[in-house]
């Protein structure tokens, strides 16, 4: 009883997520391979579920269950690699799993149904299987390893991201290993614990989906401890990474630049992402990921602000435009009200906008002492 009810809440939990990340799809692959992995547990379970009532036939449903573990990894290389993260031979592998683990749902059909003896264990039974926890375990392996890999060179959020992608995983696998050593095989104990590993990775998954595509969890690397290591990798990365990317005409800092620097958007008021997006005809996400990886800054809002308070900078020193108001220079540089602008500054420079004015009139000296 207790098992049914757990893959009864799995199945609807699945789905759940199924029908989420398909509304949200947007064309970025994560959410596609993701609802592919959660149908593909949907079906599992609905084949568990199945069983005492459409036997042997619920070996039919099970055929559907042909993309958990190599979902999974398909999925994990979207999460961690930025240029080409799936190609021919990764869809090739993923499917030549899947047509295995098909063959052996299909082999247990027709035992049920009598067209093969039920004691029947030949070789080719056997090839089929020994292949499948082969090709599984190898994609397992690599699964962890997509997380592992660029390890040191990503952001700190990166990092935050990745450990908790091994974590839980690492979780999941010690957890099946463990259940399956330690408990009798075929007890029902198995099967709950397998069905709560699938719903925890299931739960887990979709929260880092969530933290890397939609910034939600942002308050995790905002920490000041965190905040310090992640300046010092982001000056790390500033002398290597973004002069080779932003010189490159055809990189897309180079374009996310050039838009917003030589056309001006910076300074338009209320200037989201979503607007970039649209002009370069590419996903939020890259335009994020680009800007946290080449262009050194944590989210799209403060590389635009930098721009701005650097604009607002060049104004204050100005002297021609020693009479214009702060609240005219904050609207001037894109922002909507002084208070931001204020906040803002104060966060880039370490003082208030009338503070840096005041030190421009200072002489030198005082300025040095000061």
């Amino acid at each position: 009883m207790t098992l049914t009810i757990l893959n009864s809440f799995i199945l609807f939990m699945s789905l759940l997520f199924v029908g989420f990340h398909l509304l949200t799809f947007k064309g970025q692959k994560a959410h596609l391979y993701f609802a592919i992995f959660c149908l593909s547990s949907a079906i599992m379970t609905l084949k568990y579920l199945s069983a005492d009532y459409i036997a042997p036939y619920h070996y039919i449903i099970g055929m559907g269950a042909s993309a958990i573990c190599n979902g999974y990894w398909l999925l994990s290389r979207v999460f961690f690699r930025r240029r080409n993260p799936i190609e021919k031979q990764h869809i090739i592998v993923a499917v030549a799993i899947a047509l295995l683990v098909v063959m052996n749902q299909g082999f247990h059909l027709m035992k049920g149904l009598g067209y093969i003896d039920p004691d029947y264990d030949g070789f080719l039974i056997y090839i089929v299987v020994e292949l499948t926890i082969l090709l599984s375990s190898c994609i397992l392996v690599l699964t962890v390893w997509e997380g592992c890999r660029g390890f040191a060179q990503d952001t700190n959020e990166g990092k935050a991201q990745r450990i908790f992608f091994i974590l839980t995983f690492g979780v999941a696998l010690v957890g099946n290993k463990i259940a399956r050593g330690l408990l009798p095989e075929g007890a029902q104990d198995i099967d709950i614990i397998l069905a709560i590993i699938l719903l925890f990775v299931m739960t887990n998954t979709f929260i880092l989906m969530i933290w890397k595509y939609t910034n939600r969890f942002d308050f995790i690397t905002a920490h000041p401890l965190l905040m310090k290591q992640a300046a010092n990798d982001s000056a790390a990365k500033t002398a290597s990474n973004i002069e080779s990317a932003t010189e490159n005409p055809g990189s897309l800092a180079h374009q996310i630049k050039s838009l917003l620097i030589e056309q001006s958007l910076f300074l338009h008021e209320n200037l989201k992402v979503a607007d970039i997006a649209r002009e370069l005809n590419i996903s939020e996400y890259l335009i994020s990921q680009t800007i946290r990886d080449d262009l050194a800054a944590r989210n799209f809002n403060q590389y635009v602000n930098q721009l701005r308070i650097d604009h607002s900078c060049r104004l204050l020193s100005d002297p021609e435009k020693r009479k214009m108001s702060i609240l005219s220079i904050s609207l001037e540089s894109g922002f909507a009200s002084i208070g931001p602008f204020t906040r803002a500054f104060k966060a880039q420079t370490g003082l208030t906008p009338s503070a840096y004015r005041k030190s421009l009139a200072e002489p030198p000296s005082n300025r040095k002492e000061a």
